[in-house]
Formats: C-alpha cells, structure tokens, sequence
C-alpha cells in the first residue's frame, strides 16, 4: 500500500580510522521494519519505493541491494531533494547510524555532527555534517512531519577541532512551520553501545517500540492505540535507562536517549493492536501486614479496578496502598510508597512494605531489618549530584467514591497542583507529561503552585544548561504534590560538610548554605565552593565560607612585594574527583608557597606577572592545561572537578586582595564591592547560562545585578556578560541602541579597571567599527602583551581574525582547536 511518507535510511561501518561492525545491519534492519506490514496486518508505514538506502559497510563485506554509499555528498542531496521541492511530502522518517560526535564553531554551543563514509579523520569536518544545521534549515520547509534518528556517539574526542561541516545550502522561502521531533541515542558527551556484528541497543529498542511493544502501545484518543514518536522514545529511554543499573548519576546522564521537539506534533506513527489484559500481583512485605493495608489498582482517584488480583487492561494505573482504621494502634507505620505509577504494559508486579511503628520492616525469615524511612540512602564514591528530588503529596485524598451530584453521574477533577520548591533563584522548571499528549512545559517557574493535568509527571530542575535535580511525581485529580530539589552534591564535598544532626549524617540536604552572604544553594554547588576553598587561606577576616572553618585551613599571612615592589600574582587551585597519584598541579616560572596534605588545596606566586603558559593540572590520567591570566595584586582561583566518566569542569575567577576589596573601579575607585562569596556564586550561575546561549540580561533577581557589578571583584563576569551581549546584538531589533550602548560602557569600564588582561585587549579591539577593528585585531595577533585569554570566547575571537588575516599558523588556532566542545574556559585537554 502506498504511503505519503518517505525514509533516507544511513549506515556506515566501513570509516577508514575506525571502523564499526553494526551500523549497516542496523540500518537494513530499519528498513525492512519499516517496509513491512505492521502488527495486525496494518499498513507498512514507508513504500519500498520511497526508501533511499545509503550504505557503507566495512572492509570485505558487501553492500546491501539497492544501496549506494554514504558519503556526504550522497547524504545531503537525498535530503536537498526534499529541501528544495515545492510539493511538500506528509512525513519524513531520517535515520543515521555510525559515528557522531559533538564540536563548536564558537567555543560556546555544542553541536551534534554526524560522520559521512569519507571522513578519514576525526578533524575531517569537511566530510561531516552538521545536524543542527539540517534541523534549523528543515524548520519551515520540506516534509510537513519529521522524525529524526540518530544511533551515533556525541563523544568522539579529537585533537584539533572540526571545520567545514556547515550545510550552506542557497536560501528558500519558508513554506510553514514543520513538526519536527529528534531523538538521540545518548545525551551530549554519551557513547551508543552495539553488539559485535549484531544491532545497536538504540535501534534494537527502537525495532521493538515500532511494533507496538511494552509502553510504545500508546492509548490516543480518537485513534486507539497507536505508536507515537513520544511513545516511541519513552520506550526507549525506560529500557536504555533500566540496563544501567548500578551505573554513577554522571555516566546514567549521557547514556540515555535525548530527544528535542519543535514546531507542532507528529501525529501518530501507525495504530497497532491493543495489547491484552494482564493480572498483576501486589506483594505486601512482611506477609503478616497484607491483613492491615487496603490496596487498590486505579485509572484515576475513585476508579478502581475490579477484583483482586486485579486483571486489567495493559496501560498506567495508580497503585494505592493505605492502612485500615485501627491498624496504627496495631503496631503496623505508613506503607510506602502510598501511590505509585505502574504500567501494566510492561510491569506484572509491585512491592509495598509496610514498617512496624518501631521503625523495622519483618522480612519473609523473620529477621528485622531498618525500614525504608529508617534507612537512609548511602552516598555512593564518585557519583555525580544529579539528585533524585523529595517528593510529598499535601493532602493527598483516600481512596473515596466519586461524589455525584443532582443524581448524575460523578466526574472526577480534571486538574492537579504540582509546586516545584527551589532555592536557586535563577532555576527553571522542565516538566513531561509521560502519557499521552505527552505534554512539554520547558520554563516553568519554581516556588509557585502550577496547575497541570492529572498523571505521572517527570520533573527536572534546572540552572542553565544543566540538570542538577529530577523526579517522577503522580497527581490525581485535585490532588496538590510538591517537589523539593536537593543539593547538588558530591561524596568529597558530602566529607567537607559541617556534621549534621544524628541521624542525618548520611542524608543529602536539601540545600547547602556555607555562608550567609551566599545563601542556600542546590544547583551548581561545587563551582561555587571550590574556587572559595582555594581563597580560604587568604580569608584573614573571616568572610568566606564560616561553615566550613571546621577544616582549619591555615591562613596566609598579608601576601608580601618581592623585593623591586611590585605587587605579586597569586595562584590558588581547588580539585574535587579523582587525581593522578603523584601529580595534581604544576605551575611554571611560579613557586608553591602551600599546599594540603592531599594536595587538593595550593598556592603558588609570581613575581609581577602570571605564567604565559597557563597551569597544568593532572586529574584521571589527563593533563589540564589551564589559561590563568592574572592582575597583579590579585589572586587567580582555579576550581576543577573530575567525574568519573572522565569529564571535567573548570572554573576561572580573579580576586584582589585583601579579599572583599574591590578593584579600582573608573566610577567607585577602592569602593567596596560584593562579598567575593556572592561574586563566586554569580560566575557559577553564569557559566551554564552562558553556555546554553542565554543572553544574561534575560535573568532576573539578585544574580542579574552581581553579574552586572561583580566585575569590581572579578573582572571574569564583566567579560561573560560582555560575551553574551556580543552575541545576543546580532539578534537584537534593526536601529535598537540598547545593547550597542551596553557593550560600549562594558568595555570601557574593564578596559580602564583591567586593561592588561588578555580578554580585555581583545574586546576593546572588537569594539571599533569593521575596518579599524580589522586593523586592530590584526596589530593584537603580534602584540607581546597577549597572552592566552580566560575564556574560550575571547580566543574565538582571536582565532577568527587570524583565519581572516591569512596567519593559520597564528597559536590561537592551534589553541582553539584543541579545546573541546561547550568549554567555557581556555582549557586545553592532554594524555601526560
């Protein structure tokens, strides 16, 4: 049966560095699923007809009948046919299989590319092709709904950055918005699993969710069941998700599926059978409880399901478990959890234990055993604080029958209250709806009661960029839950803490509030912390982090002028992760003046001026290389945190000292400035704001204004924000003077207060008109002073005019090559 929908379907194993055994079997297998009838003899869901199969397979094996390889060329003019057509199909179906990995043409924005056949190299981003790019270009043209595959790695590392891998395809007149949905196979950063010569585990699972397996066989109204492309990539995600058991929170974050959406949605992808009933069995722990606890297996609060065990129709239900009256006085606690979503699609049985008021749960053999609000959770070495958020349910109503009125028939609510508590101000609230309409809310506003439909609903709370806590809440109808984040932690940060109360020793905190200046944070915690607990031992006055002078840091006393007078650069590093056994930090033409006993914590000075070619820092087996401008009189802090994937985060600031004072600032000169805690915190806010591509002026509260201002303490947030309002001015309305205006009084103000650093040369070069900054960026390339900038976004800006000056020999090139993709700071990653 013919169909309006067609499919470009890529596999590639046979790349000339490093060839894959998988992809091609992947991709044929995609196709002949798609080709074929569907479950109960429905329709296939693509013509053979209208399948494009670019193939490439490895050394020795044959390529797939009907194919033709995959090289960019190929991949682009199969999906430029569709671009360029004035007859819009209904759907396109693209899927790409083979080696992907993320870069970043500005240093800021990470995006996905996908390796063609001829790539020879991973710097061969002449053969590449920017995913981001065909999105954005297919967002008002071609087919009316597509979906986008992706079962590539976003990990692939290189030793000089891609170039070249831009689609500039002529531009055309928009024809409307599209419907677009992109699912990946890993988050940004993850690496896709396959089989030796057998099937990728994303493509495996997406094979099973087309055929309408487990929760891909989804109820739409109007249309029966249907697999949809939400439906799809839930059912993917559930069982990617489920296979990494035991895994760090680090290494669960970048190895399950992502999707993105824009533009309307897909309609559904093809109707499938209903699956059939199923019973499914409660076991209530210990067995002598199950007398005391009334259970029932609901739709929604007051529809229960007949008998029991109950035997229902595969879909989600709400599981329900509350004492009977008089059992409390019989000795037996709350059973947990009271409410739970179970999905009879793919679950057959659930646990509910039911504690003894002493604090104990009987197990099966009679031994005690600390029940689950007894035992507190153990913070597991190296696990990354993504944390899994609290979750109560106010007044959350009993199993009742529904309320009739008049004599008819009753109706349930068709509303619920979910309240996000956070106590980051600048974090934003993302939530799913994770059954049909699949309802996306990506900016909703924490500390405030939303009103939402009934369901299961999953709940991240983030700063930026970054997820720093999640959950999964059920609300039935009129029914109010608060979520309540918690602190973004790790076990070395957890070993730091202030002893808590008995009892709670082992508990995450909700929040962690070091110092009152600062106030109580989740997100972003550790590069807020680490950059002051390299500063700690210059705190003479007692101004940083008050909680925490439990580790007796030793202060340093007034930092004195080498013998010509002038004043010195300091140096302070702070690491949280894993160290290299007898390497940590190694800082040229500067002396170490103190270190802890682990070496966490050390100082170094120079004299006069700080070392040109930055600081290496050795952590998991890698060397950083860290840019670390300084201003004399100052001290530079450099926070780095090593997760267990291997990842690294680090973090610049420059303070002057005596800590608290200000820099000479044109308008205050020696005025008092923020408490550097604050400044601290401000940077750790702006950092992952500045890396999702915000303009900082979209941020509101306390934090705007030390972004703002915090630059008289470390000047490093005046340049983001100048950064930031650089890019946004390209977006900014024809003839509006705002951001003109700001961008000049910013660099004239860091300019006159840090002239010297190396940013600043660079930003005051880039204020002039085209041909005198041309000319001026052209006189910094050769300049002595230059040294390597604090931010990427600055040695951007270097490298962009030395490629237009001809000099592709010029360092910072080579510099901005070998950083990678999303690195905020000048950062360069090497094997010792």
């Amino acid at each position: 049966m013919a169909t309006d929908t067609c499919a470009i379907i890529i596999g590639i194993d046979g790349y000339a560095f490093a060839p894959l055994t998988s992809a091609v079997n992947d991709a044929v297998a995609l196709r002949d699923e798609l080709t074929a009838p569907g479950p109960g003899g429905t329709p296939p869901l693509v013509a053979a007809a209208d399948v494009t199969l670019l193939a490439s397979p490895g050394p020795g094996q044959p390529a797939p009948p009907g194919s033709r390889p995959a090289t960019r060329r190929a991949i682009l003019d199969a999906l430029k046919a569709h671009y360029e057509s004035p007859a819009a199909r209904r759907r396109l179906i693209f899927y790409f299989a083979g080696h992907g990995m993320s870069a970043s043409r500005d240093g800021r924005v990470r995006e996905a590319l996908l390796l063609a056949a001829d790539v020879e190299s991973p710097t061969d981003g002449e053969h590449m092709i920017c995913l981001d790019d065909l999105l954005a270009l297919f967002a008002e043209r071609g087919p009316l709904e597509q979906l986008w595959l992706v079962d590539a790695c976003r990990d692939m590392p290189y030793e000089r950055r891609p170039r070249g891998y831009d689609v500039s395809w002529p531009e055309e007149p928009p024809q409307a918005p599209r419907a677009q949905f992109a699912m990946h196979a890993v988050g940004a950063g993850g690496k896709a699993l396959s089989a030796q010569g057998g099937h990728g585990r994303f493509t495996h699972l997406l094979l099973r969710g087309l055929r309408g397996t487990g929760i891909a066989n989804e109820p739409v109204p109007g249309r029966g069941r249907c697999v949809t492309a939400d439906s799809l990539f839930n059912y993917v995600h559930r069982h990617v998700l489920a296979s990494l058991r035991g895994w760090d929170e680090w290494t669960r974050t970048v190895q399950v599926p992502e999707s993105r959406s824009r533009g309307p949605a897909l309609a559904p992808l093809r109707e499938v059978p209903p699956p059939p009933p199923r019973e499914f069995v409660v076991k209530v722990e210990p067995e002598a409880a199950q007398p005391a606890v009334d259970l029932a297996l609901e739709i929604e609060l007051g529809l229960p399901v007949p008998g029991w065990p109950p035997k229902a129709p595969a879909r989600q239900y709400e599981l329900r478990a509350a004492l009977k009256a008089g059992m409390t006085e019989q000795g037996w606690g709350t059973p947990k959890p009271q409410l739970m979503v179970v999905d009879l699609r793919e679950e057959e049985s659930a646990t509910v234990e039911v504690p003894r008021s002493g604090g104990t749960v009987m197990t099966r053999g009679g031994g005690p055993r600390p029940s689950a609000a007894a035992a507190a959770p153990a913070v597991t070495t190296g696990e990354r604080g993504i944390a899994r958020a609290e979750i109560a349910h106010s007044a959350a109503p009993a199993r009742r029958p529904l309320r009739r009125s008049g004599g008819g028939t009753g109706v349930a609510p068709t509303t619920a209250t979910l309240r996000v508590e956070a106590s980051d101000i600048q974090a934003h609230v993302r939530l799913r709806l994770s059954r049909h309409p699949f309802t996306l809310i990506e900016r909703a506003q924490p500390n405030m009661d939303l009103t939402v439909a009934p369901g299961a609903w999953d709940v991240q709370v983030m700063l930026g960029d970054e997820v720093i806590s999640a959950a999964r809440v059920l609300l039935a109808g009129g029914e109010r839950g608060v979520v309540t984040a918690v602190a973004q932690i790790t076990p070395a940060l957890a070993s730091l803490l202030p002893q808590r109360p008995a009892g709670a020793v082992d508990e995450r905190p909700t929040s962690v509030m070091p110092s009152e200046t600062i106030g109580p944070m989740q997100g972003a915690v550790l590069p807020t912390l680490l950059p002051l607990l390299a500063l700690k031992p210059f705190d003479h006055d007692g101004v940083l982090l008050r909680q925490f002078s439990h580790l007796q840091i030793p202060q340093r006393g007034p930092w004195p002028p080498p013998s010509d007078g002038e004043p010195r650069c300091a140096i302070a590093v702070a690491l949280d992760g894993e160290l290299t056994p007898g390497r940590h930090t190694d800082v040229r033409a500067a002396a170490r003046v103190w270190a802890s006993p682990d070496r966490r914590l050390a100082l170094y000075a120079t004299d006069g001026k700080p070392p040109d070619e930055g600081v290496d820092i050795f952590v998991s087996g890698t060397r950083l290389n860290v840019a670390a401008p300084g201003v004399p009189g100052g001290v530079t802090a450099i926070g780095v945190i090593s997760w267990p994937s291997g990842v690294t985060q680090v973090s610049v600031g420059i303070y002057r000292l005596p800590l608290g004072v200000a820099w000479d600032a044109p308008s205050a000169p020696g005025g008092p400035g923020f408490p550097p805690g604050r400044i601290a915190r401000a940077l750790a806010i702006a950092v992952p704001w500045f890396r999702a591509g915000a303009d900082l002026d979209t941020l509101r509260g306390p934090e705007l204004m030390e972004i703002a201002y915090g630059k008289w303490i470390d000047p490093v947030l005046g340049l983001i924000a100048h950064h930031a309002l650089h890019e946004s001015r390209r977006a900014a309305r024809p003839g509006d003077p705002a951001p003109v205006e700001m961008l000049g009084t910013i660099q004239r103000n860091l300019s006159q207060a840090f002239g010297a650093l190396p940013d600043c040369l660079v930003i005051a070069a880039v204020r002039q008109d085209a041909d005198a900054q041309q000319a001026a960026m052209a006189r910094l390339l050769d300049d002595r002073r230059l040294r390597q900038p604090v931010l990427v976004a600055s040695l951007a800006l270097l490298a962009e005019a030395a490629r237009r000056a001809g000099r592709m020999d010029h360092w910072s090139i080579d510099r901005l090559d070998r950083i990678a993709p999303g690195e905020v700071f000048n950062v360069v990653v090497t094997t010792p």
